[in-house]
C-alpha cells in the first residue's frame, strides 16, 4: 500500500502533546494517544487521516522542573521496556513544535482497550473511564520540528514549504 504524504499547503488536524509524551509518540514507542472523552467526537471525524503531534510547551510532570537526578531515574525504569534511552537533558526535547505526524487509525473507549495493551502501552497512557485512546500508525517525523501554537483539543495545522519527513519504523 501506497501512503501519500501531506504536502505543503495541506491542513491537517494537529494535537498538542506534552513532553515527555510527544517524544514518546514521535519515536514510536507509544502507539495510542490518550485524551479525556469530550474529544470523542473530534477524534471519530479524523479516522483514516493524518494528524500533526505538536509538542507543547509546557511539562505533563510538576511544575515543569524536572530534577535530572529523577529524570535519570525514570529513564532507568522505562529504558529497558523502550530498548532506548531519552534525552540525557529533559530540556533538550523539543517544544513548541511539530515533532511528526500521523494516521488516526481507531479510536477506542479507554476502558474496553486496556486488556489488548501491551504493559508498556498501559504504563505510558491515561486509560481507564471517560478516557478514549486515539492508535496511530505510518508514524513520521520531521526531519526539523517547526515551530507552531499548539491548542488544547484539536486544532489545524498548515504544511509548511520545505518540510521533510522520516517514517520512523517501531
Amino acid at each position: 500500500m501506497t501512503i501519500h504524504l501531506p504536502t505543503p499547503g495541506t491542513v491537517v488536524p494537529a494535537l498538542t502533546v506534552l513532553q515527555p509524551y510527544a517524544w514518546l509518540l514521535a519515536g514510536g514507542f507509544k502507539r495510542n494517544e490518550t485524551r479525556w472523552s469530550n474529544l470523542r467526537s473530534q477524534a471519530d471525524r479524523i479516522i483514516g487521516k493524518w494528524l500533526a503531534i505538536h509538542a507543547g510547551k509546557s511539562w505533563d510532570l510538576v511544575d515543569d522542573i524536572i530534577d535530572v537526578d529523577v529524570w535519570r531515574e525514570l529513564d532507568a525504569i522505562i529504558a529497558p521496556a523502550l530498548g532506548k534511552h531519552w534525552p540525557d537533558d529533559p530540556n533538550s526535547m523539543p517544544r513548541g513544535v511539530v515533532v511528526a505526524i500521523a494516521r488516526v487509525v481507531a479510536v477506542h473507549d479507554g476502558e474496553r482497550i486496556i486488556p489488548s495493551l501491551t504493559k508498556r502501552e498501559f504504563l505510558l497512557g491515561g486509560y481507564g473511564h471517560r478516557r478514549i485512546a486515539i492508535e496511530l500508525d505510518h508514524l513520521h517525523q520531521l526531519v526539523e520540528p517547526v515551530p507552531a501554537r499548539g491548542l488544547q483539543g484539536m486544532w489545524s495545522w498548515t504544511v509548511p514549504d520545505n518540510v521533510h519527513f522520516q517514517e520512523v519504523r517501531s
